[in-house]
Order: C-alpha cells, then structure tokens, then sequence
C-alpha cells in the first residue's frame, strides 16, 4: 500500500494584490517498500481568490487550502440596553358647561282645542302658542300669564318658564272649553 503525502503551499501575498496568478508549490512525497523511490515535485499555477470563477475552480484537480500567517480578527460586541420605559400623562380638559339654547314648543290654538293640550318642557324652554283658527288668547288659572287676543291666523305669543312646576291655562273667551297644561321640569 502507498502512502502519499500531499503537501500545498500557497504563497500569499506574492504578487502585491494584483490579480495576477500565485505559483503553487506541492511536494508529493511516496513511501513504499522500497525506500529509493520519489515521486517528482509538480508546480501549479492557481488565481489569487479575487480572480476566482466557478469555471477556473471545476478545472483545478487538486485542492488547495489557504495558509495564512495572521491571527482571525476577534469581534468583541457589548450591547447594554436601557429597560424600556413607560409614561403614561393624562390630561383632562377644563370641565365646560355648555348651555343649550331654549327649546320651543308650539301649541296650536283653533276651533275649541290647544293641540297638544298637555305638554311638558324643562326649566329655561319656552311654550309658543299659534293661531290656527278663531279668535283666541291664553291666560294661566292663576294669573301669572294672559296673552293678547290673536285674531289673524299665525298670529302668536310665548312665554319662557323658568321655574318648575305646574301650569294650566285656558283661552279667556271659552273657559271650560280650550284648556292646557304646561309641566316644567328641571
């Protein structure tokens, strides 16, 4: 059995870096029985790594490992991470009050009737009554209100109730027949 030893030398460096191919110096050494025989010594040439194509490397028959006489660099990373942090600021607007206007509820007056002849509002809303038909006016049971007479139709009055409660009213020219009421609220 032979025993071949494969010794390669790659020369780095010799050409400067300049794309030009490096020489390859194997010495191929056999040891048989025969202790006078040796096999010849074969020289290579190879591309440097920056010249190197797939089509250059198929046709190489012989593997070659780089050797290199400086250390591999040593990569050292400390990374410190601050822990995150949260703040959280709420801010809350100024607590406004917002007035909403008066509303206004119509009552219409005709023939011997207040339609609607109930209704109810809140404290600051305002009860606008409208002629329909007729001749007619409202004036509060007690006292509190009595409107002109309205004789055209679409003639109108209102009044603003700005304290609760209840109250009724009636058209001083058919007491007992048009009656209403007002509830206010708060």
């Amino acid at each position: 059995m032979k025993r071949f030893l494969v010794i390669l030398v790659l020369l780095v460096g010799a050409c400067g870096g300049s794309g030009q191919p490096q020489t390859l110096s194997s010495e191929i050494a056999t040891t048989s029985t025969s202790p006078t025989t040796q096999a010849p010594i074969a020289t290579t040439s190879i591309p440097t790594p920056a010249t190197t194509t797939s089509s250059t490397l198929a046709a190489t028959t012989t593997q070659a490992l780089p050797t290199t006489t400086a250390a591999p660099p040593t990569t050292s990373t400390t990374t410190t991470a601050a822990p995150p942090t949260t703040s959280t600021t709420t801010t809350q607007a100024p607590a406004t009050t917002t007035t909403a206007a008066p509303a206004t509820t119509v009552v219409g007056l005709g023939d011997f009737y207040s339609s609607p002849a109930s209704i109810t509002i809140a404290t600051g809303d305002r009860v606008k009554w409208v002629l329909e038909s007729g001749t007619h006016d409202t004036t509060s049971f007690d006292g509190l209100w009595q409107s002109p007479l309205m004789t055209e139709i679409g003639d109108s009055w209102s009044r603003t109730f700005d304290v609760a409660g209840t109250y009724d009213y009636q058209c001083s020219i058919h007491p007992g027949l048009m009656n209403g009421v007002v509830i206010v609220t708060e």
